[in-house]
């Protein structure tokens, strides 16, 4: 009897409103939203309409904040959650868009249409496992929260070709496959990776917007790394960088040619 109610509140929000908190369904229930972070993958994602010269993240930001005022995100000791009851509402108007692997068996269920795909740290899934996801060549957002096997990630950048947003625990190396991703504007590894160095095809990623890995120590960067003119963001255990995009080119550049 509440989902009706809660749904027709989602009824009425404005369209681009609507675009972004769906997409939240992607998450499990009790996670904890952090307002620049899901911003960034909004811009990602293609849901943020630009308004004359602000840019496109502080226009997310405002989105959220919409959001917590209508409600639809609650602040909960510092951070921002939303509710199981409307959780599940988001689930129920995304769910042919937004998928969540669980368990083994969830594999089995994901739709070749999913849109949007996060895999939660469970054990009994092998890498090998994952490779059945290669079938879904309409994802657009990846979130793994397993360490990955350069093999595993090999096989979907040959397949996903559409992805947009990553977002990834670990993984031994990025394969050259990589350079497949035109589309790719948002690449994140969480956790210390032992690579040191990115693939030459990083250099064909001309939509990335923003990679972080902020725990992996690079010790070189390809040449032709200045080429990424949308790069807005790069940040490594030893290497960061904030700024717009032309500065951050010439940044780039100065440390390739070093």
């Amino acid at each position: 009897e509440i989902l009706p109610a809660l749904r027709l509140s989602y009824m009425y929000l404005p369209f681009h409103l609507k675009r972004c908190f769906s997409f939240c369904a992607v998450y499990p229930k009790d996670h904890n939203f952090e307002k620049d972070s899901l911003a960034e993958m909004w811009v990602a994602e293609g849901f943020v309409v630009r308004k004359g010269n602000i840019p496109l993240q502080d226009i997310g930001s405002q989105y959220f904040l919409e959001l917590v005022n209508r409600s639809f995100f609650q602040k909960f000791r510092g951070a921002y959650v939303i509710h199981d009851l409307m959780h599940d509402m988001a689930q129920l108007v995304s769910k042919d868009e937004c998928f969540i692997v669980k368990n083994l068996s969830d594999l089995e269920e994901v739709p070749q249409s999913v849109r949007h795909l996060s895999i939660l740290p469970i054990t009994n899934v092998k890498c090998s496992n994952l490779l059945s996801l290669g079938k879904c060549t309409k994802l657009r957002t990846l979130l793994c929260n397993k360490p990955l096997s350069s093999s595993a990630m090999d096989c979907w950048f040959e397949k996903l070709l559409c992805l947009r947003v990553i977002f990834c625990a670990s993984t031994e190396k990025l394969p050259e496959s990589i350079g497949n991703l035109k589309h790719l504007r948002y690449l994140a590894i969480s956790r210390t990776c032992h690579f040191r160095s990115l693939p030459s095809s990083f250099c064909s990623l001309y939509n990335l917007q923003i990679f972080y890995a902020r725990k992996c120590k690079l010790e070189s960067l390809p040449r032709g790394i200045s080429k990424l003119i949308k790069l807005q963001k790069f940040k490594s255990n030893n290497l960061e960088m904030e700024v717009d995009a032309a500065e951050l080119k010439e940044q780039l550049s100065f440390i390739e040619n070093f």
